[in-house]
């Protein structure tokens, strides 16, 4: 199944001409579509071990004890994105950030349409002992 977006009026502007240009195109064309699992190439990664010594599960360290939880934005693309979170780190857990591209939806001044706008969002993907911090 394929999932579509579709751009809704943020507000009226005063020029027909180019309100009805823009919802004739908004009708014929898709300017923006959601990425689905079809389209997305499975990635070949390593193979899960079945010993003692995978500590894959265990993210933080007994410095840092961190963990995985989602960010989620309803209004985003893509809606679900997963951070670091020290809820009881000390002073010396230094985050490591990284800085995700999304979409996110914006009025446009000139037309008054929604339209979507690539954005940088800064994440902790992970959290190091610092000494010296």
């Amino acid at each position: 199944m394929t999932s579509f977006i579709t751009s809704s009026p943020c507000r009226r502007k005063s020029d027909l001409r180019a309100a009805q240009t823009l919802r004739h195109l908004q009708q014929k064309y898709n300017f923006v579509r959601k990425k689905t699992s079809a389209l997305i190439p499975r990635q070949l990664g390593p193979q899960p071990r079945n010993t003692r010594s995978d500590a894959s599960s265990i993210p933080g360290t007994t410095y840092c004890p961190w963990k995985w939880v989602q960010d989620d934005d309803p209004a985003r693309i893509p809606r679900s994105i997963m951070k670091a979170v020290c809820p009881g780190c000390a002073h010396f857990c230094r985050p490591v950030y990284y800085y995700h591209n999304v979409l996110i939806p914006k009025c446009d001044k000139t037309t008054g349409e929604k339209v979507w706008k690539w954005k940088e969002k800064e994440l902790a993907v992970a959290y190091v002992y610092d000494p010296y911090n």
